[in-house]
């Protein structure tokens, strides 16, 4: 098939143009890739990441209203971040609004198999150390204590 953009559709037989090439369409609607950003933890086993990501996703593609069915969704690692190793699960969508839904039961389907199955969506953490004594003076830049 051919994809036009999102949210324009063509009807059959009309011939679309796409940089060089031209073709008639046949059977061709709107598809709307949905993309979700998720992190999970280093210490993650990311074969077993990916296994359970795609599972959740495709029964979110055949039981959720607007999820198309018969696309296969797939997840693309991207960064190592801070704090997780970051990647995007692409499912597609019906209809622009129905990615609203599709995002929303994706996300609580997935924390909830995550969560089964011990993988870890870490968050920020921040360690302060804080040391006995008097605060620094004001002139050594330090301006977060009082004077005194």
């Amino acid at each position: 098939g051919v994809l036009v953009g999102v949210g324009v559709s063509v009807g059959v037989g009309v011939a679309v143009g796409v940089g060089v090439a031209v073709g008639v369409a046949g059977s061709v609607g709107t598809r709307l890739e949905v993309l979700v950003q998720v992190g999970v933890s280093y210490d993650s086993d990311l074969e077993k990441v990916e296994r359970l990501t795609i599972e959740v996703a495709r029964e979110i593609m055949k039981e959720v209203p607007g999820g198309v069915p018969g696309f296969e969704p797939f997840i693309r690692y991207h960064t190592y971040s801070d704090f997780s190793i970051n990647f995007s699960v692409i499912l597609r969508g019906k209809e622009f609004t129905d990615q609203f839904l599709i995002k929303h039961e994706f996300i609580k389907r997935l924390l909830k198999r995550y969560r089964e199955e011990g993988i870890n969506i870490p968050f920020p953490t921040r360690t302060v150390y804080l040391k006995e004594g008097k605060p620094p003076p004001p002139e050594s830049g330090n301006h977060d204590f009082p004077a005194g």
